[in-house]
C-alpha cells in the first residue's frame, strides 16, 4: 500500500507509526510504502546483503552469553520492587536459562534458547504476574552518516510464553546512540523500539524494520523474554536497506 502525497489520511497514519516506534524520521520523497504482507511472513534476506550482526547463525563455538567480549551477551532482571530478598532475586536471575542449543536450530543446527525452567514457573508477584526478564543481545558499531539510514532485522523464531498476554511475551528492542561501543558519554538519539513478536510452534521468519537517525554510531539489538516462556532463536540478520526500496513495517496483532 503506497500513501500518495495528496492522501488526506497520510498525516494520521504517519502519526500512528510514530507512536508505535516503527517509523521515526522524515517520510520518503514521493510517499511512504508500508508492506502489510509481512503479517504473512517477510521475504528471506538476500544473499548479497551484508549481515551487520556477528554470529547471527549461532554456530560459533566462541559464543559465550556470560563472557565479556563475546559477540552475543545476556542478562536477567527481576523487576518486582516488592521482592526485597536479594538471595531470592539471585535464585531467579541465576535460574533463567540462556544457552546455545544444539540440534534445535533451523535445519538441525545450533540456535539460541531462552527458557524459564520448571522451578521458576511458579514465581509470581502479589498480583499473580511473573516478574523476571531474560534477554540476549548485541551491540553494532556503525559508520557516521549525515542522513537517516534504513535497516531491517530478520530472524527465525519459535516457542511459547506463559498464559498472561502482554506480561509474558517475546520483544525486540533497538536503541540508538551517537557514540561507538564503549563510549560512556554517548547520548541516546531517539526513543528505543519495543516490538512484540508473535510465536508459533515451528520456526517462522519475522522482521522488524526501522530508520536510524543521522549520526547514529551504535545500535543495541536485544531479544527479550518478558515473564515466562521458552524461545528458540536462529538466523538473525541485520541489513541496511537501499534508499530506493520500500520500508517494511511489521505490525503485531
Amino acid at each position: 500500500m503506497t500513501i500518495p502525497r495528496y492522501f488526506p489520511g497520510k498525516a494520521f497514519l504517519a502519526a500512528g507509526l510514530l507512536e508505535t516506534g516503527l517509523l521515526l524520521t522524515a517520510l520518503d520523497p514521493g510517499g511512504t510504502t508500508v508492506d502489510f504482507n509481512l503479517l504473512k511472513g517477510p521475504a528471506e534476506t538476500g544473499s548479497n546483503e551484508v549481515n551487520l550482526l556477528k554470529d547471527g547463525d549461532f554456530e560459533s563455538e566462541q559464543i559465550d552469553f556470560d563472557q565479556r567480549g563475546s559477540s552475543w551477551r545476556s542478562g536477567c532482571w527481576v523487576w518486582n520492587r516488592n521482592l526485597k530478598d536479594k538471595a531470592h532475586r539471585k535464585r531467579i536471575t541465576d535460574g533463567m536459562i540462556r544457552v546455545l542449543e544444539k540440534g534445535s536450530g533451523v535445519g538441525g543446527s545450533r540456535c539460541a534458547l531462552i527458557h524459564t525452567p520448571d522451578e521458576l514457573q511458579k514465581e509470581q508477584n502479589k498480583e499473580g504476574n511473573p516478574w523476571m526478564t531474560s534477554s540476549i543481545g548485541q551491540t553494532v558499531a556503525l559508520p557516521d552518516s549525515e542522513q537517516p539510514v534504513k535497516y531491517t532485522l530478520n530472524f527465525k523464531v519459535k516457542g511459547k510464553t506463559g498464559k498472561s498476554p502482554g506480561l509474558n511475551s517475546l520483544r525486540v528492542f533497538v536503541n540508538f546512540h551517537d557514540g561507538l561501543p564503549g563510549d560512556r558519554e554517548a547520548k541516546k538519539l531517539r526513543k528505543e523500539i519495543n516490538q512484540a513478536i508473535s510465536l508459533t510452534a515451528d520456526y517462522e521468519l519475522r522482521s522488524v524494520s526501522f530508520v536510524a537517525p543521522p549520526h547514529t554510531r551504535r545500535l543495541g539489538i536485544s531479544f527479550t523474554l518478558y515473564g515466562q516462556g521458552k524461545i528458540y532463536l536462529d538466523d538473525a540478520a541485520l541489513t541496511k536497506i537501499p534508499v530506493s526500496e520500500k520500508v517494511n513495517v511489521f505490525v503485531s496483532p
